[in-house]
C-alpha cells in the first residue's frame, strides 16, 4: 500500500510572489521552480538552492520554466510572447525570441523533442520556433479565441505523439486530442451530469493508453480510458474511483488532482472540516493514507517520488512510496474502513439513525469474520435490506462479498443457504457450478486466477499469508498443485505462468513451514505436490535428453552439408 513521509519545506512563503509552475530539471533530485518575477533550481536531495535568476522590472514569466534535452538549456516564456533561453555554463546570458502569437505553455521531452502549445492551440516544435520566430500559427479549429486552455500534457503511444489540450469554453469543459505526426486532432466532450470539472490528471499505461482521472465539483473522482474507440465514438466511458468531501476553492485553482503512478493518485480533500491530501488507488478505490499538516489553499503536482506542495508562494515537499496493489492488501484496507463505508440514514430521529448504523456495523462486521450459518444468514439479510439497488450492485463487487463467497464454498463450511439468497440476487454470476454443488473439479473460477496472476510485494505478502489458517493453506495448495499440473501443456487459456506458481507455493511453504512438516493433515497434500514436482522434472529431463538428440543431428546435419576435400575414387582395370 502506498504511504506518505514527512513534509519539508523546500522555499519559504513570499507574499508577493505569484507561484507559475514547477517541472523536472536534468539532474534526478533537481526540480525547477517558476515564480512570475523569479526562477529557482532547487536540490531536494541536499535541501539547498543550486541557482536562481530573476527577470527585470516590468517583466512576467507567464509559462513554467522547462529543461530542453535537445539544447542542454533552460527556456520560459516572459508576457505570453517572448521566449527567454539561457544555459547552466552561463545563467545571465539570456537569448530571446519574440512571436507572433501568444503562448500557453511549453512541453519538455516529447518524443526527444521540446513543443510549444500556443493558445490558440497549435502545436510546434520548440526548434522550428526557433528558426522562424515570426511565422504565423495557424489556429486550432476546436478552439476558438473565447476558449482557455487549462491543462495540457505530451504523451507517446504506439510511436505517435498526442497532446492532450484541457480546454474550457464558458462553464463547460472539452479535451482537444492532437496528433503531431499526422497533424490530426478532434475534439472530446468532458461532461458528468450537471457538475462542474474541479481538477484533472492525465497519464499513460504500460499497454499503451490513456487514463483521464477527473474531479467534480460534488466530490466523484471517475477514471476514463482513451483508446481507439474513444476516438472514434468521441465520448467517455466513467468508471467510478472514490467520492471525497471537496474543498471550497477558486475557479482559478486546478491542481487538486495529480498522478503518482499508474495505479495511484493523490487528491486535496477534507475531512473532519480539515484540509488533507489523501493516496487512492484507481483499481480499487481504496484510500491508502492521509496527511493533514497542510493549508487550504493549495495546489500539488507529483514528481518523481515525491509530491510537491504550492501554499500561499511557498514550496514544500511529501515523499511517497509504493508497493504492488494486490487484492489481499485492498481487502485488509477494506476491513479497516468497513465502518466508515457504511450507509448512512436521515431522518428526523437522530437516537434511531444511530441505532441503525452501529446495527449495520455489526452486522457488516459479522460478514467479514463470523463462520455461524444462522448469523451469516441474518446479517447478509439486513445489510441487503439497508442498501438501495444502487448501493447493492457496488456491495456484491466488494472484497468482502469476495471473501464471503470463499469461505461459504469452503468444504468445512458449504453454507448452501446463504449461498441460493446470494444467487437469488442476479447480480452474482452462477456460471461456475461450484456455487451450486459441493463437487470440485479441475477448473478453477477467474476470481483465483486473477489473485495468483497480480503482483505483489514478498515481504508484505508473506506477512498476509501468514495470517492463513492451515486448512486455507492445504486447500490453497491443492489448487497450485492442479495448476502446476497443467504447467506441462501448452495451452493458450492458462492465465498463471510457471514462475508464478512456483513463487507462490514457495510462499506458502515458506510462511507455514513448522506447522505444514508437524500437521498430519498437511500430509496428502504434499505427497500430492511431489508427485507432480516429480513428474515436471521427469518432463523436463526428457525435453533436456530430445534437445542434445536435436543438436547432435542439426550438427550431423551442418557436417554433412559441407563439401568433402578428401573425395576419391577407385577404379578397377582387367586386362
Amino acid at each position: 500500500m502506498a504511504s506518505f513521509g514527512s513534509k519539508v519545506t523546500l522555499l519559504q512563503k513570499t507574499l508577493n510572489r505569484q507561484f507559475v509552475g514547477i517541472s523536472l530539471d536534468k539532474r534526478e533530485d533537481n526540480v525547477i521552480v517558476t515564480f512570475e518575477n523569479n526562477v529557482t533550481i532547487y536540490d531536494t536531495y541536499n535541501k539547498r538552492v543550486v541557482q536562481s535568476w530573476s527577470v527585470s522590472r516590468g517583466q512576467k514569466i507567464t509559462s513554467p520554466t522547462i529543461y530542453n534535452k535537445d539544447d542542454d538549456e533552460y527556456a520560459f516564456v516572459v508576457n505570453g510572447k517572448v521566449i527567454h533561453t539561457n544555459s547552466e555554463d552561463n545563467f545571465d546570458k539570456l537569448k530571446k525570441f519574440t512571436v507572433n502569437c501568444p503562448i500557453h505553455s511549453i512541453l519538455p521531452d516529447c518524443n526527444n523533442e521540446s513543443l510549444v502549445v500556443f493558445t490558440n492551440g497549435q502545436v510546434v516544435l520548440l526548434s522550428k520556433v526557433f528558426e522562424n520566430p515570426k511565422f504565423e500559427p495557424q489556429p486550432n479549429s476546436h478552439i476558438s479565441e473565447q476558449d482557455q486552455i487549462i491543462d495540457c500534457q505530451a504523451f507517446v503511444v504506439n510511436n505517435q505523439s498526442l497532446i492532450m489540450l484541457l480546454c474550457k469554453s464558458a462553464r463547460k469543459h472539452f479535451l482537444v486530442i492532437y496528433n503531431t505526426n499526422t497533424e490530426e486532432n478532434m475534439k472530446l466532450s468532458v461532461e458528468y451530469s450537471s457538475c462542474q470539472l474541479c481538477s484533472a490528471c492525465f497519464h499513460s499505461t504500460t499497454n499503451q493508453t490513456i487514463v483521464f482521472v477527473s474531479l467534480w465539483d460534488n466530490g466523484m473522482i471517475f477514471k476514463s480510458i482513451i483508446t481507439s474507440q474513444t476516438l472514434q465514438t468521441k465520448t467517455f466511458d466513467y468508471t467510478k474511483v472514490a467520492n471525497v468531501a471537496l474543498l471550497q476553492v477558486k475557479d482559478t485553482s486546478f491542481s487538486l488532482l495529480t498522478q503518482l503512478s499508474e495505479d495511484l493518485i493523490a487528491v486535496v480533500c477534507q475531512e473532519n472540516e480539515k484540509t488533507c491530501i489523501a493516496i487512492y488507488d484507481l483499481q480499487f478505490g481504496l484510500c491508502h493514507h492521509k496527511i493533514f499538516n497542510v493549508s487550504q489553499n493549495l495546489q500539488i503536482q507529483a514528481l518523481r517520488d515525491q509530491v510537491v506542495l504550492i501554499e500561499n508562494g511557498g514550496i514544500s515537499s511529501i515523499p511517497f512510496k509504493t508497493n504492488p496493489v494486490n487484492l489481499m492488501s485492498a481487502y485488509k484496507k477494506e476491513n479497516e474502513n468497513s465502518i466508515k463505508l457504511n450507509q448512512v440514514s436521515w431522518s428526523t430521529n437522530t437516537s434511531k439513525v444511530l441505532e441503525t448504523k452501529k446495527s449495520i456495523e455489526k452486522h457488516m462486521s459479522i460478514l467479514i469474520s463470523s463462520l455461524d450459518a444462522s448469523q451469516l444468514v441474518k446479517s447478509w439479510k439486513a445489510v441487503w435490506k439497508s442498501q438501495s439497488e444502487s448501493q447493492r450492485q457496488v456491495f456484491v463487487l466488494s472484497p468482502i462479498v469476495s471473501q464471503l463467497l470463499i469461505r461459504i464454498t469452503d468444504d468445512n463450511l458449504w453454507l448452501s443457504e446463504l449461498i441460493e439468497i446470494i444467487l437469488s440476487t442476479g447480480l452474482v454470476s452462477s456460471r461456475s457450478k461450484k456455487l451450486q454443488t459441493k463437487a470440485r473439479n479441475n477448473e478453477e473460477d477467474e476470481f483465483l486466477e486473477t489473485i495468483l496472476s497480480l503482483p505483489y510485494n514478498e515481504s508484505n505478502m508473506r506477512d498476509a499469508v501468514g495470517a492463513l489458517s492451515l486448512t486455507q493453506i492445504v486447500v490453497f495448495l491443492e489448487a497450485l498443485n492442479v495448476r502446476l499440473g497443467k504447467c506441462s501443456l501448452k495451452s493458450d487459456k492458462l492465465v498463471v505462468s510457471w514462475d508464478q506458481i512456483i513463487s507462490w507455493i514457495c510462499l506458502l511453504l515458506d510462511a507455514h513451514f513448522t506447522q505444514i512438516v508437524v500437521s498430519p493433515e498437511s500430509w496428502e497434500v504434499l505427497v500430492q505436490l511431489q508427485e507432480t514436482v516429480n513428474t515436471q522434472v521427469e518432463i523436463f529431463q526428457e525435453i533436456y535428453e530430445i534437445n542434445i538428440l536435436l543438436t547432435k543431428l542439426q550438427e550431423s546435419f551442418r557436417r554433412s552439408r559441407k563439401p568433402n576435400r578428401f573425395t576419391y575414387r577407385i577404379e578397377q582395370w582387367t586386362i
